[in-house]
């Protein structure tokens, strides 16, 4: 029995699944409930912004629910990104909350949620990474130097620079 049939016996006839802006509140309200994970009030307003972003890609595309996700390709929905998002870690981030969002939606709703995720993952690792920047070694002495004024500072710098961590 697949997933359509199940919804029609559990709800009637007349269900339809929910418009994909109700979809979005739904799984923004789960989110911010969630008594493992909450999303702080920050994180909630991006993940809003980005799921409105996805949702505006559909729009375009006349897809107007997750039911039709199949019709979504992911490749396609980075390359949007890629024209309104310059950030590559922004766009790194609206990626990772749309693929949580379709798997979510369709474990609720019974989708086939994978040939998407799997597209999307490949445009994610496809990304740019930021190019990373190193001290000279002059640049770190005079570092270390300027961080013996402040003991508290002083540490996190010393940590930073033996472990080769980079502030993000």
């Amino acid at each position: 029995m697949g997933p359509e049939v199940v919804k029609r016996a559990n709800y009637g006839e007349g269900w339809k699944p929910l418009p994909f802006a109700a979809q979005i509140e739904s799984y923004l309200h789960r989110r911010q409930t969630d008594p493992d994970r909450p999303l702080a009030e920050n994180s909630l307003l991006a993940y809003r912004a980005d799921l409105r972003g996805f949702q505006e890609f559909c729009a375009q595309r006349h897809i107007t629910s997750l039911h039709h996700l199949r019709d979504i390709a992911a490749a396609a929905y980075g390359e949007y990104l890629r024209t309104k998002i310059p950030n590559p870690t922004s766009r790194k981030r609206a990626i990772s909350v749309v693929r949580s969002f379709a798997v979510d939606m369709g474990r609720i709703y019974g989708l086939d949620t994978e040939a998407f995720h799997t597209e999307i993952n490949k445009f994610s690792m496809k990304e740019e990474a930021r190019p990373r920047v190193y001290l000279s070694p002059e640049q770190a002495e005079a570092l270390l130097k300027r961080s013996r004024e402040n003991p508290r500072d002083g540490a996190f710098i010393h940590l930073l620079l033996k472990t080769g961590a980079l502030p993000s």
